[in-house]
């Protein structure tokens, strides 16, 4: 897998320069051997036609004389001539005049192929095994006063002809060899030159780094802007144009080309930017002194805001706050009634009972030790009493000061949350007496929270998606409640489930404070 790249272009290349090669070697090897046994059979035919018209031949043949006087001057030719190895000369009856085999002159030529010159005076060619072996023969009629009197047969031994298309056939593989493995080397030259520009990857690595910096840039809910060495933009993210209303890359940049020349870079600097506050953050990319690009982040103000409130849980803390204002509000406005009419005694009754009530309520909690959640607790019960709804604290509940990895603004979250659905599903409810029971339990490990109401079913239409950013049964802009359970649930490694029975529904959250979970 490492050098697969290296493979594919030695592949490639091979296959670029050798199919080519390969054609090449087919048809000028071919027209090669085609050139040599043309040359060969030109010389044959060339040969026997001379043999042919020679005059002591003819004279011989005509006078009928084997007298072997054909035989030395044939075989005198035979030394002189190329690409011949076999003279035979016969008369109509077939009867040889001269041969290589002086033995044999005087016998009848046997070859079968000697047929047709004997029944037309018509040279050609053929290839037969004979006494001197496989030979490529040309067969020539010779003639006097136009009448065919014998025939010349001059051959070439097929086995040198076959040695020759070898040796060619050689030559040219060895060629062949020759430019395959040069080919090789180039090619691995160069292919390691090409994958050392590219810090030895793959071209499958590449492009999954590719198709990955792709993701993580789209998901990346801050505007993202990439620039090369001239300051033009390379790379611009989705979350850019959900930013600005009528994106325009180049004004962001105009509004940062003084920081760019002077190759400043900045973190979080506040900027007005296309009529909308921006926290900007500018990265510039050196290596050494040279200058190859530069990386700009814009987050939204008003996202920041959003995020503060929820990690902190601020918002919950503004609620409570404000219920038990507005409580306190109208205890007040009752007590400064009872004394504008004068009744002292049901002011000082109504004060005292107030108290009472206060103590109970601390009572209440006595065994929240974390600050924060026990002051959440109390505001729901002064919004409860307000919504008449019966708001209950299991007497078993406890909740220490401190919880480990657990942060007190958290379980606010998670806590409220759940209350405040509650409220809302007994509220919609007709039921006479509505109710919320709270549970809370700690130990050592983990974190358990329970919240029961009396109020209206989960529709089932949103079950599958109700922890999800956005889902609620409720008013549009509503759903980011339990989306906020949801991710701290995760963060602490916990579980929610949801039981509905008998006309009530509960949730139950788990969270582990931490350690080797």
């Amino acid at each position: 897998m490492k050098n697969k790249f290296e493979k594919k272009v030695v592949l490639g290349a091979v296959l670029i320069a050798m199919i080519p090669i390969i054609i090449s070697y087919y048809i000028f090897l071919n027209d090669k051997l085609n050139l040599i046994e043309a040359r060969i059979k030109e010389n044959l035919y060339n040969t026997a036609v001379l043999i042919g018209q020679d005059k002591l031949v003819c004279d011989k043949l005509v006078s009928k004389q084997n007298d072997l006087s054909i035989q030395k001057h044939v075989m005198a030719y035979l030394g002189k001539l190329n690409d011949v190895d076999v003279i035979v000369i016969c008369d109509m009856k077939g009867i040889k005049y001269a041969h290589n085999d002086i033995k044999q002159v005087g016998q009848a030529f046997r070859g079968d192929d000697r047929k047709d010159i004997l029944k037309t005076p018509k040279g050609y060619y053929s290839i037969k095994k004979g006494s001197q072996g496989t030979t490529l023969r040309r067969f020539e009629p010779i003639l006097k006063n136009g009448k065919q009197i014998g025939f010349v047969m001059v051959g070439k031994s097929y086995k040198e002809l076959e040695d020759l298309d070898r040796s060619t056939r050689n030559t040219y593989l060895a060629l062949f060899f020759l430019v395959f493995i040069i080919t090789i080397i180039f090619a691995l030259y160069f292919a390691k030159r090409i994958k050392k520009s590219m810090f030895n990857m793959e071209p499958e690595e590449i492009a999954k780094l590719y198709n990955e910096k792709r993701i993580i840039i789209n998901s990346i809910s801050n505007g993202i802007i990439a620039l090369d060495e001239k300051d033009n933009p390379v790379e611009v993210n989705k979350s850019c144009f959900n930013l600005f209303g009528g994106f325009s890359v180049y004004s962001i940049i105009e509004r940062l080309k003084p920081y760019l020349e002077n190759r400043e870079s900045f973190e979080m600097k506040e900027m007005w930017i296309q009529n909308k506050r921006v926290f900007v953050t500018l990265y510039h990319n050196m290596q050494g002194d040279k200058y190859l690009g530069a990386v700009i982040t814009l987050i939204d103000k008003v996202e920041i805001k959003r995020i503060a409130k929820e990690i902190t849980g601020i918002d919950e803390v503004v609620k409570d706050l404000r219920a038990n204002v507005h409580e306190f509000k109208n205890k007040l406005h009752v007590i400064l009634g009872l004394i504008n009419i004068k009744q002292y005694d049901e002011a000082k009754k109504y004060i005292l009972q107030m108290k009472e009530i206060d103590e109970a309520l601390s009572q209440k909690y006595s065994n929240i030790d974390d600050f924060y959640v026990r002051a959440m607790l109390s505001g729901r019960g002064a919004i409860a009493r307000e919504k008449k709804i019966k708001f209950m604290l299991k007497k078993n509940s406890l909740l220490y000061e401190e919880h480990g990895g657990i942060c007190s603004d958290d379980l606010v979250t998670v806590i409220g949350n759940f209350i405040e659905n509650s409220f809302d599903a007994c509220i919609a409810n007709e039921n006479e007496i509505k109710e919320v029971t709270v549970f809370l339990s700690e130990n050592a490990e983990k974190i358990y929270i329970e919240v029961e109401d009396n109020g209206i079913k989960i529709p089932e239409y949103i079950k599958a998606y109700m922890f999800e950013r956005g889902v609620s049964s409720k008013a549009e802009g509503r759903g980011t409640g339990l989306y906020l359970v949801k991710s701290r649930v995760e963060l602490y490694k916990g579980e929610v489930l949801i039981e509905e029975q008998d006309g009530k529904k509960k949730f139950m959250v788990s969270l582990f404070k931490g350690g080797n979970v």
